[in-house]
């Protein structure tokens, strides 16, 4: 009886161990992958947008691959609507970084975007027409947005 009790004890300690740790997102924000993201629909410039993110601890969202390309669209109030990600340019123009320092290494990038076309477009949004693909925008604009931050857990 003593080795059965033993043997219990040791699977439950294992099975706890291996458990999978089910992480979550504050009330209002949306779960994907390891991160927690929320549509802010005010609109605001891309700095404005960066620094009301940083006030809830989190950044504008930075985008490492189609599908979590994909899951900020799926959140988009209408197919037209054009929003803030992290995206912006370093001090060397064409060289472009996320808020909060992760790599810049996978892209979605309209045809012929980047191309600062109204002289500084050094700020990125998503969902440009044509294509839900992304575009460089002058800062200045106001724009909703998209933050995010690690989910917990």
């Amino acid at each position: 009886m003593a080795m059965l009790r033993r043997f219990l004890l040791l699977f439950i300690i294992f099975s706890m161990g291996n458990a999978a740790v089910r992480q979550s997102c504050p009330s209002g924000w949306s779960h994907f992958g390891q991160g927690c993201y929320r549509y802010i629909s005010e609109p605001a410039n891309w700095i404005r947008a960066a620094r009301n993110c940083q006030s809830v601890g989190s950044n504008l969202a930075s985008v490492r691959n189609k599908q979590e390309n994909n899951f900020l669209l799926s959140l988009l109030p209408s197919s037209d609507t054009r929003p803030w990600i992290g995206g912006h340019t370093g001090v060397q123009d064409g060289q472009w970084l996320w808020t909060d320092g992760t790599a810049f290494l996978f892209t979605n990038w309209c045809p012929g975007e980047p191309n600062n076309n109204h002289q500084s477009e050094a700020c990125l949004e998503l969902n440009f027409p044509n294509g839900n693909c992304w575009n460089d925008a002058p800062c200045p604009i106001l724009k909703s947005y998209f933050c995010a931050k690690r989910a917990f857990g």
